[in-house]
């Protein structure tokens, strides 16, 4: 959500601190989608297991509880499975012969949209039932086996590969082929107008080449103290209330004086005659 993101972007990239430069922002936020679109190579390279697949691998797992007794077989494309608690009968009916879907249980050698079957778990939920592997299975010419779980390739490997591909490249072989572009294109110059443009493109990069060198010399010390730190990360909160302290008045009087200035109000004192 955009909510997830300028959090992560506020705490995570710009530390908590109020940025008032554009530039900064802007380097922020492509260093957030490097980040985002690297951990998607590693999701990519890790082959992340799909939920309908997994689904229909336990449901692999759990159709060995059903005996291949208790699988009838009333026509060609229509079957009669027994439940694993005996308490019920399904249908399990073939509708299709696919052999190119991506859901495909190997070890049946049938396919997610092949069969249907009348229970709860394939006409409502939509997957590939017990029943259908038990069908399956029954109708599979090779003799099926549990399927052990898919073990998903460590992160390890898939830094080690993915740091593999950046270090394809030497550095050699890269001024090699620069060198052959630029004399290509100094060969290619016929007019003085060409040399003095090529001239002028080639100035900045000197001093950009020379910059580059010193950046990893130039260290940059924090010379404000941790609380000051503290603060300038921290958004202070809104505060809809009065902080001051009041103090009472020593004019005010005391419950005594209170109590005795209400009973002189209601009782009066007599008049004196003289």
């Amino acid at each position: 959500s955009i909510e997830n993101f300028n959090r992560v972007l506020k705490h995570c990239y710009l530390r908590g601190k109020r940025v008032k430069r554009l530039d900064k922002t802007l380097f922020s936020i492509l260093n957030l989608l490097q980040d985002k679109l690297f951990d998607l190579i590693i999701k990519i390279k890790r082959g992340k297991l799909v939920k309908k697949l997994q689904i229909l691998r336990d449901r692999h797992k759990t159709s060995f509880l059903i005996d291949s007794e208790h699988v009838s077989k009333l026509n060609d494309k229509q079957w009669q499975v027994l439940s694993s608690t005996f308490s019920e009968l399904y249908t399990v009916t073939k509708i299709a012969n696919c052999r190119t879907c991506a859901l495909q249980c190997l070890h049946c050698n049938s396919c997610f949209h092949e069969y249907i079957c009348t229970c709860l778990d394939s006409s409502i939920k939509n997957n590939m039932c017990k029943h259908i592997h038990s069908v399956a299975r029954s109708n599979s010419p090779t003799e099926c086996t549990a399927v052990d779980d898919v073990q998903e390739m460590p992160i390890s490997d898939v830094m080690a590969e993915i740091s593999c591909t950046k270090n394809l490249r030497s550095l050699e072989e890269e001024k090699t082929k620069m060198l052959s572009e630029l004399q290509e294109l100094v060969l290619g110059i016929d007019s003085l107008e060409g040399i003095d443009c090529l001239r002028n493109a080639i100035k900045p990069v000197k001093p950009t080449l020379m910059a580059l060198k010193e950046k990893e010399k130039l260290e940059f010390k924090v010379t404000c103290t941790e609380e000051e730190q503290r603060k300038r990360r921290i958004t202070p909160q809104e505060r809809f209330f009065s902080t001051r302290k009041h103090h009472k008045s020593d004019k005010a009087p005391v419950q005594d004086q209170t109590l005795a200035l209400a009973m002189s109000l209601l009782h009066p004192p007599p008049e004196s005659k003289e």
